[in-house]
C-alpha cells in the first residue's frame, strides 16, 4: 500500500475540509439570496448593490496557485503539515428559481 496511515488520514481530512468549505459557501449564498429577496432591491439599497457586485465577481475560474507557490518556497518557512493543496474551482450561475434568484454551481 502506498503512503502511510497518517498520510491517508491527512488526505481525507484535507478533502473533508474542502467539502466543508463548499457546503458553507453554498449555505451563505442561499442565506444571502433569501434575505435579499425578502427585502426591497432598490438601486439605492447598499446591500442590493453589494450583492450585484458579488454576483459578478463570484462566477468564473479560481485557484490558489499563488498560495501554494508561496508556501512551497523555502523562504516562507511554512511547515509541511500546514501547507495547502492546490485547489481549482469553476463556478457558474444556474437558473433554479425554486432555490432563489442567485444560484451558482461549481
Amino acid at each position: 500500500m502506498e503512503g502511510t496511515w497518517l498520510q491517508m488520514k491527512l488526505n481525507w481530512a484535507s478533502m473533508m475540509k474542502h467539502v466543508f468549505r463548499l457546503v458553507t459557501m453554498m449555505t451563505v449564498i442561499a442565506a444571502v439570496t433569501f434575505s435579499i429577496e425578502s427585502g426591497a432591491q432598490a438601486l439605492d439599497d447598499p446591500s442590493a448593490r453589494d450583492l450585484q457586485r458579488i454576483v459578478t465577481w463570484f462566477e468564473g475560474d479560481f485557484d490558489n496557485e499563488e498560495q501554494v507557490w508561496f508556501e512551497n518556497d523555502p523562504r516562507s518557512n511554512v511547515p509541511f503539515a500546514e501547507r495547502h493543496e492546490p485547489l481549482h474551482v469553476t463556478r457558474w450561475r444556474v437558473h433554479l428559481p425554486a432555490f432563489g434568484e442567485y444560484v451558482f454551481c461549481g
